[in-house]
């Protein structure tokens, strides 16, 4: 079984990931690493390659459908990027057998309207 796990940047995707592998004795997969790893170089790098988000999320899709293609992630966590679930990210998904689980949090402190 695969867990995707998504949400806003910061919000513990990571943390709750790699913990909840652990607990099910899965692998955890991040996906920032990973894209990071099949290009052999940073997101930010590759990111300026491109002229919008969407071209970019196509491109590095391609890691995730090599990721998903790999024996190990059979069983495994996978923390994807906060635009997770879009373009070429979201095709991958659905080719593919697994739980996606949303994660949210409230901010420390409330904005205050005026």
């Amino acid at each position: 079984m695969r867990i995707f796990l998504t949400g806003v940047g910061c919000v513990g995707k990571t943390t709750v990931g790699s913990e909840l592998a652990r607990l099910l004795g899965v692998a955890f997969f991040d996906l920032d690493h990973e894209i990071e790893r099949f290009f052999g170089t940073s997101i930010e790098r590759l990111q300026s390659k491109f002229l919008t988000a969407h071209s970019y999320r196509n491109k590095a899709a391609k890691a995730l459908v090599y990721l998903l293609n790999r024996p190990a992630s059979q069983h495994s966590v996978i923390a994807l990027q906060p635009s997770g679930l879009m373009g070429g990210y979201l095709r991958a998904i659905k080719k593919s057998s697994g739980i996606t689980v949303a994660l949210s949090d409230k901010p420390a402190v409330e904005p205050q309207i005026i």
